[in-house]
């Protein structure tokens, strides 16, 4: 490679690269299920935007479906219930059938996290799942 310089970029423009909080048709493209050593096992989805300014874009979103704290496992079960009617999925083992849940368009109540020293990025709202089509949705 040639010499770089970056002094002839000067006039690059800074990118945000989240989506303004709102709803917006969404699916999964990829799921894996982590379980890493002394942590805490769950359910990861590549959340894709179908619509809006980061069109084809993603981010993660975690269902923390094995939390050892019942009353927090009922919760993120109960999400993922939401999730999975959204998307007009019933009755499936998420850990064998995980393709059942890609490609399948819901809406979702997409937020902006803010954390001190990292990048802003996008989030679902746990409770913020609804099937494309139904009645006018309020805002979240």
């Amino acid at each position: 490679m040639a010499i770089f310089d970056p002094s002839q970029y000067e006039d690059e423009v800074q990118q945000s690269f989240t989506a303004p909080k709102g709803q917006y048709e969404l699916y999964a493209t990829a799921q894996v299920i982590k379980d890493p050593p002394g942590k805490q096992k769950y359910l990861e989805l590549e959340i894709t935007f179908a619509d809006g300014p980061r069109k084809g874009k993603w981010f993660s979103h975690k269902f923390f479906l094995w939390n050892p704290d019942t009353d927090k496992r009922k919760k993120a079960l109960g999400w993922f219930a939401g999730f999975c009617k959204a998307i007009g999925l019933g009755a499936f083992d998420p850990v064998t059938e995980g393709d059942k849940m890609l490609n399948k368009t819901f809406i979702g109540d997409v937020d902006i996290e803010s954390s001190p020293g990292y990048a802003d990025k996008n989030i679902l709202l746990p409770w913020g799942f609804h099937k494309v089509g139904e009645a006018p949705l309020a805002s979240p």
